[in-house]
């Protein structure tokens, strides 16, 4: 499986977890590589730890990416993972469900509004490895529920996120903040 995380590099991230999930993830399916877009002051300690976990072979560094290069990477993964501690606007889960791909998540803010559980993708404890190793398996094994989770979630940003919802939900709010004249 091709798991995908897109984000800072930072502990609040979640990177340690998404590293130790992956060494639980190759004992079941060794074929199973993560590709890791982003920096961050932490990226030293995540890769010393990608070793002592033995895994460095199966983790793909590419840094920070163009925007056009990222939307050409989302459509090759099979998932993203996105583990935060804390996250707003989870702009990347976003991203990666306009291009029809599951995104599992941990249970932190606005990531449960972005992410519907067993629908669009999974949510899981911020600090549960061994829970999201199990869904990136279940994911990995299992074709299938990846494209339906896939072809949810890119209905859902069309249905929520689309202009044309973005443009009458401001037209809405114009209308009742400003009294007809």
């Amino acid at each position: 499986a091709r798991i995908g995380f897109v984000g800072r590099l930072v502990p609040r991230k979640g990177a340690d977890v998404r590293l130790k999930a992956l060494a639980l993830v190759l004992k079941i399916r060794p074929e199973s590589r993560l590709t890791i877009v982003g920096d961050g002051w932490a990226k030293g300690d995540l890769v010393n730890l990608a070793r002592e976990l033995g895994i460095a072979d199966s983790v793909e560094w590419l840094g920070t990416l163009s925007r056009e290069s990222l939307f050409e990477l989302y459509p090759r993964l099979d998932m993203l993972v996105v583990p935060s501690r804390a996250e707003g606007i989870p702009l990347t889960a976003l991203e990666a469900m306009a291009f029809a791909v599951p995104v599992i998540a941990s249970k932190s803010d606005g990531l449960v509004e972005a992410v519907d559980d067993g629908i669009t993708g999974f949510l899981v404890d911020a600090d549960d490895a061994q829970t999201l190793a199990e869904r990136i398996v279940e994911l990995a094994a299992t074709p299938g529920l990846r494209k339906r989770m896939g072809d949810a979630s890119k209905r859902k940003i069309s249905a929520e996120f689309g202009f044309p919802v973005y443009r009458e939900r401001v037209w809405s709010l114009y209308r009742e903040l400003l009294p007809a004249v």
